[in-house]
């Protein structure tokens, strides 16, 4: 590590970062997001690594050598913005010639009015609003004559039934119409009614295998920074190594076993190896929140948790293997280009400022090394896993 004088720690107090750096190390760190190959990565990401570099290095310009690397930097920016919007308008122009649905044109009108100007995106644009307002006109009038029928279909079962009989009959109707997780919810509220129990089961094996079906024929097409369905939750790709992603729930619903969860059942010393939230997740919440196909696609992840340098408390060094874990702050650095922050209070699998609490990082994108009370409920847990695609394919071949 590079020494730190009393006066890089003073600037870097006025930056306002949590980690102090020399002026060595921040052009350093410009110059190597300086010598990134544009031929390697997207334009989007290029402008956003340049973008990192000028700010980094507008605030060392008295180094050696800052000035020069500034200017260039600035050169290569403003080059890397013209490339990026050349193929921006380039996706926006593939997604337009692609377009069926309205929501697939809204998308194409979306990423022309982010051009507004350049070449003929504003023709574009403009075609690809007409296109969506005149789905969307058709998909109003079939929707207001379905609208018709359901309500005269209530209006008479309102004659005859009352209470929960009028549910039974609207599940039915939702079942029929393929809406298997409303018909699975509606007959579950509904106990011993008529054969309620046998109809809710019915359906929530059709809802689980009409989820199956979606995430083999979705996840394939999958690529780092998209957002996919698993398991009834959403989650951010993370990273595409071949046949396999990996992925964090960064937005657990508000129904969701993850939400407000203990790092630890009771207070006392210990650590992510040991906690019950990691028995919890790979338990009770692996077997109940993902099916028996869903589960088999998961990938055994082996990883060592990482320690709180910043208290000097350690984690055991021993490797772990799990199927499903949660970010350390190892991971916030590694996954930082696609990961910003949570859409919770998420914990960390690394210690405190002692055993008996856990770092977290709140969803303003803090990390809190002091750490909260291992005991507390108020914070959630974003799951990692890694989903095989094969194994995905292997099942669908199955069926």
């Amino acid at each position: 590590m590079a020494k730190i004088n009393f006066g890089d720690y003073l600037k870097s107090k006025q930056r306002k970062v949590r980690n102090y750096e020399s002026d060595e190390a921040l052009v350093q760190r410009a110059k190597l997001k300086l010598s990134v190959d544009p031929m390697v990565v997207s334009p989007a990401y290029r402008v956003k690594n340049l973008e990192a570099a000028e700010a980094l290095l507008s605030d060392v310009k008295g180094y050696p050598g800052a000035e020069t690397l500034y200017d260039s930097c600035k050169k290569q920016l403003s080059e890397a913005k013209v490339q990026k919007k050349e193929a921006d308008y380039q996706r926006a122009c593939r997604h337009l010639a692609e377009a069926k649905e309205e929501h697939e044109f809204g998308k194409a009108a979306g990423e022309f009015a982010n051009l507004q100007g350049y070449r003929d995106a504003d023709e574009k644009q403009d075609y690809a609003r007409k296109r969506a307002k005149a789905l969307n006109r058709r998909f109003q009038i079939t929707r207001a004559v379905v609208l018709l029928v359901i309500v005269a279909l209530v209006v008479l079962m309102a004659r005859s039934y009352k209470g929960g009989y009028m549910n039974y009959m609207a599940a039915r109707l939702e079942g029929i119409g393929g809406q298997y997780q409303s018909a699975y919810s509606r007959f579950s509220q509904l106990g011993n009614l008529l054969d309620s129990r046998e109809q809710a089961e019915k359906y929530r094996q059709l809802y689980l295998r009409k989820r199956e079906a979606a995430e083999r024929k979705a996840l394939p097409e999958a690529k780092k920074g998209d957002t996919v369905s698993y398991a009834g939750q959403d989650w951010l790709v993370l990273r595409r190594s071949h046949k396999k992603l990996l992925m964090i729930c960064r937005a657990p619903s508000a129904d969701s076993v993850f939400r407000s969860v203990q790092f630890h059942n009771v207070r006392k010393d210990v650590s992510w190896a040991d906690s019950s939230l990691r028995a919890f997740l790979n338990g009770g919440a692996l077997q109940g929140e993902f099916t028996e196909l869903e589960q088999a696609a998961l990938v055994d992840m082996a990883y060592t948790p990482s320690g709180n340098d910043f208290y000097g408390v350690s984690a055991p060094s021993e490797p772990l293997t799990d199927k499903v874990r949660i970010f350390d702050l190892e991971d916030l650095k590694t996954y930082s280009d696609v990961f910003e922050k949570p859409a919770v209070d998420m914990w960390l699998a690394a210690p405190g400022h002692d055993l008996s609490s856990a770092v977290y990082q709140s969803k303003s994108g803090t990390v809190m090394m002091y750490g909260d009370d291992v005991t507390d409920m108020n914070l959630s847990v974003c799951p990692v896993i890694t989903v095989d695609l094969k194994a995905l394919e292997s099942q669908d071949k199955q069926q």
